[in-house]
């Protein structure tokens, strides 16, 4: 199995294949995994993969695509939102070998803000119904709006059956059939522009002087000013990968500073960790992270081993 933290973001589990020996049974590994981080490049049209240390692995693994906002992954495929403003925004399907799938997977969308995936369905913080749209990994619509009316999406996040919503300034709960749960659970933030959730804390990307937050589920503040990004950059996109926390951060394409596009570490703490883990990118957006599980021994199962040696050692006497 693998475990997949998102925007919050291939990776393949060990396989493990059973071989014969007489009557045991030996597992063992025939590919190693490695974790992998995946950037939407909102300014190039481009999806890049990258090492957990910020190595790239291939800064175009998906290209041609018409502003790159958000990136999930969910089993071995990829889901891409395009936001583009000419009335095309869509969800695209890639493996995570870069290949693609069905580019229009979902359509129809108009000013999509956030993508986030639970199991089997993806949500989407719906711009023109000023809610929440649901849809499966197939491309169905399940519901459209799930939620509607509760004011422009910014950003939007699942944990369990729970759904966060950014409306700029304060954030709404709800459930994943659409009730609310609480509204403005969290307010008095300016532009919350990014959502991650990790257990029972949530982290909020608040431009407001670039600063990311950390709150509970619950609504509590625990830390308002978690991590403060100087030089007057745009914090676009958040995942949690365990203790690490690794946000997306950009200037204006406007401003042209291509040196200041980066992906900077820290952990949940907020301490840093690579204020540079990955640099020189297009305006990302969107990050998602593949981190396998922990690779398992290889198992020896004894069924009938047993009795094996108790036959021997009578063929003996």
């Amino acid at each position: 199995m693998k475990k997949i933290l998102v925007n919050a973001r291939g990776c393949h589990s060990a396989t493990f294949l059973p071989v014969s020996i007489g009557a045991v049974m030996v597992f063992t590994s025939v590919h190693a995994s490695q974790a992998q981080i995946f950037i939407a490049n909102s300014d190039d049209g481009t999806v890049g993969e990258y090492t957990l240390s910020g190595t790239p692995i291939n800064k175009s693994l998906i290209s041609g695509l018409n502003d790159p906002t958000a990136v999930s992954v969910s089993g071995s495929n990829i889901f891409v939102m395009t936001s583009p403003d000419d009335g095309t925004a869509r969800i695209g399907e890639y493996t995570i070998s870069g290949d693609q799938i069905n580019p229009n997977l979902i359509t129809g969308l108009n000013a999509p803000a956030g993508m986030a995936m639970s199991g089997p369905d993806i949500f989407i913080g719906d711009f023109y119904n000023s809610g929440i749209s649901e849809f499966t990994t197939a491309g169905t619509t399940v519901k459209s709006p799930l939620v509607a009316g509760a004011g422009e999406p910014f950003a939007i996040a699942v944990s369990g059956s729970d759904i966060f919503l950014s409306l700029g300034g304060s954030i709404n709960e709800y459930t994943t059939s659409g009730t609310l749960v609480k509204k403005n659970l969290i307010k008095g933030l300016t532009v919350a522009d990014a959502l991650a959730v990790s257990g029972s804390d949530l982290f909020v990307g608040n431009n407001n002087g670039d600063i990311v937050g950390e709150y509970t589920t619950a609504g509590a503040t625990v830390n308002a000013d978690l991590i403060k990004i100087s030089g007057g950059v745009f914090v676009n996109g958040i995942t949690v990968a365990g203790s690490d926390l690794f946000v997306t951060n950009a200037i204006d394409p406007a401003q042209d500073f291509p040196a200041s596009n980066f992906v900077a570490e820290y952990t949940t703490s907020g301490d840093l960790v690579n204020a540079s883990l990955i640099s020189g990118l297009s305006y990302p957006a969107g990050i998602a992270v593949i981190v396998p599980e922990p690779a398992t021994p290889p198992l020896l199962l004894l069924a009938g081993f047993g009795m094996m040696l108790f036959r021997m050692r009578r063929t003996s006497l």
